[in-house]
């Protein structure tokens, strides 16, 4: 089920790189995706294929958990691993990034993805500031944080 969701969510962005994402929610939702999971869904796969590029282009160290705000606004932990869309669109993403584009994940389709998620934007950022490829060796991806969904949201579907 996780892989099909994914990879529905990323003909979407295939099909309309500049989409906002919560008409890919709508799209998800449409599908059948109960609405909690379409939020993740769309939340973690650039996320995921954002790590899946770094780690291609020689990006040091990853994080093992993801943060996300409780109701009453406490930051929790939660670990990346238990989430199946993350681990489902890593795997897609390194398998991708390890055999090759597609016809369904072309580079321009891998790119407008991974390009929505912060950890990329923050790359951008380090290489138009003069950072070089051999220099994110030493970098330490951050965990990311979720916004717009709430622990106890998460929490609902679990």
């Amino acid at each position: 089920v996780a892989f099909s969701r994914v990879m529905r969510c990323v003909d979407i962005f295939a099909i309309h790189h500049e989409i906002d994402d919560n008409e890919v929610v709508a799209e998800l939702i449409k599908d059948g995706v109960a609405p909690i999971d379409a939020r993740l869904i769309v939340l973690f796969v650039p996320i995921a294929f954002a790590f899946a590029l770094l780690k291609q282009m020689g990006a040091g160290t990853f994080p093992s958990v993801y943060s996300v705000k409780t109701n009453s606004g406490q930051w929790v932990l939660m670990p990346l691993a238990r989430e199946h869309y993350f681990s489902t669109a890593l795997a897609v993403g390194f398998d991708v990034t390890t055999q090759g584009y597609n016809d369904r994940i072309s580079q321009e389709t891998m790119t407008a993805i991974s390009s929505r998620s912060a950890e990329m934007d923050s790359v951008n950022q380090y290489f138009n500031s003069g950072g070089t490829r051999e220099g994110l060796v030493d970098c330490t991806i951050g965990a990311p944080a979720l916004i717009n969904i709430s622990y106890e949201e998460i929490m609902e579907v679990r």
